[in-house]
């Protein structure tokens, strides 16, 4: 009896040591790591539009890392202990109220990479085809893919190398084609992982394949879509920097690839991905840029200079005149975003029609409570020269080229550290919202095609509609290439009229407000407020200053 009493005494010190010993050894680690002290500031400018330029000389001065975006009434700031205090009195210098949204960015980290070492774990024994709970690292994103090559019921599935890094990893992308395929189709481009540390980015990526590949929830809109594209997605753009932000909490926030040309300090690695593509680039801070290695928007020494982004750009060189559509996926902040990024001056000659596609994911969004902004990036966020999308439509010749930050909000109290107990709900919110823009891009496309074998006039003609409670977006100018794009442009109709009505074959009633054509049921108990809203923007529009492309 005493001998159990004994033993069973000391299994309890033993495990009381080795909880404690736990507990402050992740005290230690917070006390001691890379982000202790750091704070994570809310900034709010008052009476002023030059936010995004008082957090630019904040980002070159005090080297603050902006997690959110200064555009909107808010924007969160990672500040170091040792300029917390400069960066404190230059807020307030310029009128700002701050708050501390996060104390010790070390302790949250500590804390949010316990629990991503837990659920990596359990991954051993999950099925691989799980990919919306969790975060995969680079390995198991291989599994994954090569387990939907094989397995595909409904889609032929080819996994290939993008090329190779700065540290020598293969960039996987897959290519999705309909089982029924015959001969190439457009392609639709989806990449994510530019930057690193944004890791929902991928996760969306890798759910996007596994709707498109598996279809789980029998959509016969994922079949209408695997009917109408090609489909290539590239889950991680950025393979090196998301290995080492997985690596613990000292990396988890990286951004950058990881090329050590430009540097020999380990902190100043790397370059912003995304401002390193070869459209209008710059390294100036009034363009996004920085020539400072160790910002983390380095800009690189030039154009291309990456590895990274010269694959990305090589591939859309080898689809010349085939893609459809590409996105971007980023976070965080609810934005879905169209060129130009490079100066807030320049603006697309169908910048209207972009807005009217970019809506289609906002309204959609909308439908889940969710709220995005949409426009061009220069002017809804700030200047950011060397992006891909801007690469995409100037360089590549893609007109329906997007940016998309995804959730969660500006106002989230996780940032970039969204836990992956929520990426099932950033998908199921999201996924609908990306097959309407894709669905919209190939009606836009067949009416670009229809434009170019017609020579007629936008005259009102009889109206006649049917009983289907639908609205669709047409658009009827002609896509005129700014300097530098290879975009292809259309017929531009002549005359017209500012309102008009057309017969449309499937039965709709057609609605030319502005040169723009809408097949709308008249019927629809929402038409009205639909009407006057288009008739409010139209008059928003010629109030608004016109911008010429550069």
């Amino acid at each position: 009896m005493a001998t159990d009493i004994a033993w069973t005494l000391l299994l309890f010190i033993a495990v009381f040591h080795s909880a404690t010993s736990l507990g402050r050894s992740r005290e230690t680690r917070a006390k001691n790591g890379p982000y202790t002290g750091f704070k994570v500031l809310e900034v709010k400018v008052k009476g002023t539009n030059n936010t995004a330029e008082l957090i630019s000389n904040l980002e070159t001065k005090f080297q603050v890392d902006v997690w959110g975006h200064p555009s909107r009434d808010a924007t969160d700031i990672m500040v170091s202990p040792v300029y917390l205090n400069d960066v404190v009195q230059t807020l307030t210098d310029n009128n700002a109220s701050v708050i501390i949204k996060f104390d010790d960015v070390q302790k949250l980290l500590e804390d949010r990479v316990d629990e991503d070492s837990k659920l990596t774990r359990q991954r051993r024994s999950v099925p691989p085809t799980v990919v919306s709970r969790r975060y995969l690292r680079l390995p198991q994103m291989r599994q994954f893919l090569n387990h939907v090559r094989e397995h595909s019921p409904i889609a032929n599935v080819t996994v290939s190398s993008l090329g190779r890094s700065f540290e020598g990893r293969s960039t996987p992308y897959v290519l999705i084609k309909s089982k029924n395929s015959k001969g190439d189709k457009m392609v639709i481009i989806i990449d994510a992982g530019i930057h690193s540390r944004e890791w929902i980015a991928p996760a969306m990526a890798l759910n996007i394949v596994y709707k498109l590949a598996f279809n789980p929830d029998h959509d016969p809109e994922v079949e209408d879509l695997l009917e109408k594209f090609d489909w290539i997605i590239i889950p991680v753009l950025n393979p090196d920097g998301y290995v080492y932000s997985h690596l613990n909490s000292s990396t988890r926030l990286w951004r950058k690839t990881r090329s050590n040309a430009y540097s020999n300090e380990p902190r100043c690695q790397g370059v912003d991905a995304n401002r390193n593509f070869g459209y209008q680039w710059s390294d100036s801070p009034q363009r996004g840029g920085s020539s400072n290695p160790c910002n983390d928007n380095f800009s690189g020494p030039q154009g291309f200079s990456e590895p990274e982004t010269r694959n990305l750009r090589n591939l859309m060189r080898s689809l010349e005149g085939r893609i459809a559509a590409y996105f971007s996926l980023h976070s965080y902040g609810q934005y879905f975003l169209f060129p130009w990024g490079y100066d807030a001056g320049a603006r697309l000659e169908d910048e209207d029609e972009m807005m009217e596609v970019a809506r289609k994911f906002s309204d959609t969004m909308w439908e889940k409570n969710l709220w995005y902004e949409v426009g061009a990036a220069a002017k809804v966020l700030y200047a950011a020269a060397g992006a891909s999308d801007d690469y995409a439509r100037g360089g590549a010749g893609v007109k329906y080229a997007f940016t998309v930050e995804l959730s969660p909000a500006d106002s989230s109290p996780y940032g970039f550290l969204l836990p992956s107990n929520l990426i099932s709900s950033v998908v199921d919110d999201h996924w609908p919202a990306f097959k309407a823009v894709a669905l919209t891009v190939w009606d836009r496309l067949v009416e670009d095609t229809e434009d170019q074998s017609s020579d007629g006039d936008e005259d009102t003609i009889e109206t006649h509609s049917d009983d289907e409670n639908h609205m669709h977006s047409d658009e009827s100018d002609e896509d005129i290439p700014d300097e530098g794009e290879r975009t292809t442009a259309s017929t531009r109709r002549k005359g017209g009229n500012a309102l008009g009505r057309r017969k449309n074959m499937d039965g709709l009633t057609e609605v030319t407000i502005n040169g723009h054509r809408y097949r709308i049921n008249l019927n629809s108990p929402f038409v009205e407020d639909w009407l006057r809203y288009q008739i409010e923007y139209l008059n928003y529009q010629r109030q608004a200053p016109r911008w010429s492309s550069p």
